[in-house]
Formats: C-alpha cells, sequence, structure tokens
C-alpha cells in the first residue's frame, strides 16, 4: 500500500516541488490534493508568517479527528532533499511540535500556573512573551478583562484559556482556539471553613482561589486519540528498527555491487508493500523479541538465510497476534491437508514451495503482488497456464464469478499468511472471495444486512411527504461505523467498506446519531476496548443503532453472496 501525502496553505510552487521529489524519489508515494481516508502526512510551511496552515479546514479536521496523520514541515523536507536525494523518506520526519513557531503572550495567569505554561510552551516549539503584539498569534489568560485582552479582542487575536494549552500537549498539535474561547473571568474565590476540631463549632473562614472550565470534548475526538495512543510504543519500536536497518541493507546491496558479486538474497529497501530485511543486518535484538518480528529460531543445520519480517508503519501492533476465526471446515481437497492446521513454522520462506495465479488485478497491482510472492518464495504462474497451483488470488474488489478457478483466496489471505507466518486455507474475515449483484438496490443490501422489513410495503395511505421520506431514506447509502479493529483486521474491514461495498455503504470514522450500524471487531487488547469501543457501543445504544459483530456483518455480507 503507497504512502499518500498531501498538504495545506502552501504556495503553488511548494506545492509542484513537493510533487517532483515525491515522483523522482518516493516510489511508494503519492501525493493527493485532498484529505482523504487514505492520506498519512500532511504537510504545511510551519515558516508562514500568517499562519495559512493553522486555520486551515484540513488541518483543523487532522488536529480534531485524525490522530493517524503526521503533520510536517514543507522547510524541513526542501533542505534534507537538497542535502540528500538518495535516502529520502517521508517516514523520516518528526511530527511538528504542540507550540511550532507560535509566539504566544500570557495575561493575567496566577503565578503557580506562569512558570509551569512558560515551560511548556518554550519547551514544546512556541514563544512565550509577557507583552503583546499585532503580531502575536494567541494569548492565554484567566481573566476576561484588562488592557490587553481588549487590545486582543480589537486586533482579532484569539484569547482562551490555559486548558488550551494543556489540551494541546495532549493532542500533540495545536487545537482549534474556537472551543477555548475565553468569554469569561475562569478564576475566582470561594469561601471555605476550616474546624480545629470537633468541638470547635465556628470555625475559621478563609478564601480559596477557584478554576473553572476543563477538557473540551468538541476540541477532539479523545476516545479515537486514546485508541491511536494506546498502540504508539509498538509504532515506535517498528520505526527504530525500520529506520535502523534499510539503511544498513541498502549498505550492504551497494557494496555487493561494487565488489561485482551474485547474491540472491539481498533484498532491496524499495519494496511496494512489504520491507524484507537478512537477518544478517545489525538489529536490536531485545527489540525484535519485544514485538515478536522474528521468526522461531530453527535449531536445525539448515543454511537457509532465515527471513525478518518488518510490518508497515501504518498497519497497528495486531499483524502478529492470533486472529479470531470461524473453526475451520475439514477439507474437501487433499492438497489443502498439508496446509491446513499447523503450529509449526514453514522452513525457510513462509510461501516456499506454492504455486499461485492472480486474477482481476491490474497490471501494477499485479506487478506487486507477484513481486511479494516470489519474495516470500511462491511460484506465479499465468492465470491461461495448465500448471496446478495451490491458490488462485483473486483480487477482492472483483465482483464476477470465479467458479472455473482452483481454490480461490484475495489477497487479503497472502497478507494474513506472510503476518501470521503460517499457510492455511485462508479462512479468515473477507479472505474468501464473495460477489455482490450490482443489480442490488441500496434498499434491499439494507434489509438482508439490518433484518429489517420493506417500509415500502406499508399501505396505510400515509402522506405524499412520509413517502418521499421514505423513498429518501431508501437510496441513502447504509451508515456504517466500527470499532474494535486493530491491524490487519481493521486494515481490510476499512478496504471492504470504501471499495468492495461502496455502492450500498458509506463508511463513517466517527459514530454519530446518523449513523445506522455500528460494527464490533474482536479486540484482544483491554486497552483499546476501554478507552474506545465500551464508549462506542454505549452510545449506539443510547441513540438506538443496531450493534453486529463482525462474525454476524460478515455472515450477513456472504448471505446476500448466496442468494445471489
Amino acid at each position: 500500500m503507497d504512502l499518500i501525502v498531501t498538504s495545506t496553505a502552501l504556495t503553488e510552487n511548494d506545492i509542484n516541488q513537493l510533487k517532483l521529489i515525491i515522483d523522482g524519489n518516493c516510489p511508494n508515494t503519492k501525493y493527493c490534493s485532498d484529505l482523504t481516508s487514505d492520506v498519512k502526512v500532511l504537510v504545511i510551511n510551519q515558516n508562514d508568517p500568517q499562519k495559512h496552515w493553522l486555520k486551515s479546514k484540513k488541518f483543523m479536521y487532522v488536529v480534531g479527528f485524525r490522530p493517524d496523520v503526521k503533520v510536517i514541515d514543507s522547510n524541513e523536507v526542501f533542505k534534507f532533499y537538497e542535502n540528500n536525494q538518495i535516502d529520502f523518506s517521508f517516514a523520516m520526519f518528526d511530527q511538528i511540535k504542540p507550540f511550532a513557531s507560535l509566539s504566544i503572550s500570557l495575561s493575567r495567569i496566577e503565578e503557580s500556573l506562569l512558570d509551569k505554561i512558560k515551560k511548556v510552551i518554550e519547551t514544546n516549539g512556541g514563544k512565550a512573551v509577557d507583552h503583546l503584539t499585532n503580531e502575536s498569534d494567541l494569548m492565554i489568560s484567566m481573566m476576561a478583562e484588562g488592557k490587553r485582552f481588549d487590545a486582543a479582542i480589537k486586533w482579532g487575536i484569539p484569547v482562551v484559556s490555559p486548558d488550551w494549552c494543556y489540551d494541546s500537549i495532549e493532542r500533540g498539535l495545536p487545537l482549534n482556539f474556537t472551543f477555548y474561547k475565553l468569554l469569561t473571568n475562569v478564576t475566582g474565590l470561594e469561601k471555605k471553613y476550616s474546624f480545629r476540631d470537633e468541638n470547635d463549632k465556628v470555625g475559621s473562614e478563609s478564601l480559596v482561589k477557584t478554576y473553572n472550565l476543563g477538557k473540551r470534548d468538541r476540541a477532539c475526538d479523545w476516545d479515537k486519540l486514546n485508541e491511536w495512543k494506546a498502540g504508539e510504543h509498538v509504532r515506535k519500536l517498528e520505526e527504530y528498527i525500520r529506520n535502523k536497518n534499510v539503511k544498513t541493507n541498502r549498505e550492504k546491496s551497494n557494496r555487493e555491487i561494487r565488489e561485482n558479486s551474485k547474491s540472491n538474497n539481498s533484498f532491496t529497501s524499495n519494496d511496494d508493500s512489504y520491507t524484507v530485511l537478512n537477518e544478517s543486518s545489525e538489529i536490536d535484538i531485545n527489540l525484535k523479541r519485544k514485538i515478536d518480528l522474528l521468526s522461531k529460531n530453527d535449531e536445525s543445520d539448515d543454511k537457509e538465510d532465515k527471513i525478518v519480517k518488518v510490518k508497515r508503519k501504518n498497519l497497528g501492533n495486531g499483524l502478529w497476534d492470533s486472529f479470531i476465526h470461524k473453526e475451520k471446515q475439514e477439507a474437501s481437497k487433499p492438497i489443502l491437508n498439508k496446509f491446513q492446521n499447523k503450529e509449526e513454522k514453514r522452513k525457510g520462506p513462509i510461501l516456499g514451495g506454492l504455486k499461485f495465479k492472480t486474477f482481476g488485478f491490474s497490471n501494477d497491482e499485479d506487478r506487486k503482488l507477484n513481486k511479494i510472492i516470489k519474495k516470500f518464495g511462491g511460484e506465479m504462474f499465468p492465470i491461461e497456464s495448465s500448471v496446478m497451483v495451490n491458490f488462485t488470488v483473486i483480487n477482492y474488489k472483483y465482483n464476477g464469478e470465479i467458479n472455473d478457478f482452483f481454490n480461490p483466496i484475495t489477497e487479503f489471505a497472502i497478507e494474513r499468511f506472510i503476518f501470521n507466518e503460517k499457510v492455511d486455507s485462508g479462512d479468515y474475515f473477507w479472505c474468501k472471495h464473495f460477489t455482490i449483484p450490482e443489480s442490488l438496490e441500496i434498499e434491499q443490501f439494507k434489509q438482508n444486512i439490518l433484518q429489517i422489513e420493506d417500509e415500502g410495503n406499508d399501505n396505510d395511505g400515509g402522506k405524499d411527504e412520509d413517502k418521499e421520506d421514505i423513498n429518501d431514506k431508501k437510496d441513502k447509502k447504509l451508515q456504517v461505523c466500527i470499532t474494535g479493529f486493530q491491524g490487519t483486521d481493521l486494515s481490510q474491514i476499512e478496504r471492504i467498506l470504501q471499495n468492495k461495498l461502496s455502492k450500498w455503504v458509506e463508511f463513517n470514522q466517527k459514530l454519530t446519531q446518523k449513523c445506522e450500524l455500528l460494527v464490533i471487531g474482536v479486540n484482544n487488547s483491554p486497552t483499546v476496548w476501554k478507552v474506545g469501543s465500551a464508549h462506542k457501543e454505549h452510545m449506539a445504544n443510547r441513540w438506538n443503532i443496531p450493534v453486529l459483530l463482525i462474525e454476524d456483518f460478515h455472515s450477513r455480507v456472504l448471505d446476500i453472496n448466496n442468494k445471489s
């Protein structure tokens, strides 16, 4: 899967330069002018004196709802590219700091908080000052009064409460000022009585300072942010290992070329979908153990080089976990017996000794899939070939009949084989091909998934307006939200909803009252379940939104396939 990059508030020259860098030096990276669900990098001009990026819709949406998108500075990109065009990669750039290049005025803040806020701002890329000018980006204050407050309002400078500072640190990016706008004083005095002992009936009165407000729920999808952070540690370990060894592997390859030595075990880092490294690279063994990246050690005298498999950055930490799936039925074909229900790791390449054909892919997709299968030891044959193969890989988006193909699976099964380090029947969610008739109406699809009656059959003589509302509802796609997915499960369910079922389903990143279905995955992480899924399930019940487990949703989709 390609890395998708977009930008906001850049000049036309900067955009063109960014595109040239991507086209000429990043074969697995694409530029997209829109902020789509596939985008993983947002490029801004941090040195823009007007801070146009700070007010752009793309940036505000990323801050609020897309913790998976990294925001980087275009100046860092251009500077690095000028000095090093060979080792260029967008993955090496760090996200901008929460208060990057912001000039923040501090006014009427209690002394106990002032030094803390100033230190937080300056250690996170900002500049904290005690004065206010018309060039200040914003002002933080606890009192909605005073000359500086009036001047800030006059100059159009946002005035926010201290909560904005702390919440922005938690988010990792500057939050939208709108939700923290200071309208009233957030500090005050409250009477408090203290008593010396139980015989003291009068007590002494004192005034205690209080602080109002707090975290703003609308400023960010905090549940989604917490869910994303739950896997942050593993992602950092993976990135560390990848960055450390890609360079080592490239240097080794270049050295072998210079020495004119031929080797079949040298892999480049510019793979289209996966990065494969030779185990002889200098890798931190402790880190590898922590995230289970190494194949199980083989004590035999086998001289084959073992393969270290590095996950893609955006796939989360669930790829090496055991995935819950349906009980496997007995194989009806003898050729599958040696592949099913084996717990031992395969010796040598994961797909070694297996033969494949592909169908339904574009030339570019077919080339990439061929490269991956061959890299992991499999053999590829043309679809017209008479050679007996183990699997026929069908494009998951293909919606035609496949009766003539032997043992058909989708490319999702290949992903599972590689990341589970085990080849079986491929009987996981979405790994078997299914077909939904193009002629199927949206309303009929909804009835099959939600198992509801056809509202159009009621002949109660209702008003024309009611009939029009019913017809409009029938034409509207099924609004689906998901929760409780990680790793491969998350990647594949999103692709199914956004591509395979896009004619009948509209995928919603956030659960709202307009959603018609919540699909819950099976997640082994109690942290992710606690911070995300439980809350969404509670809100779904509150809004009377049907909830389905992934097993049931998958089963009902396949029922449509069987009926067709």
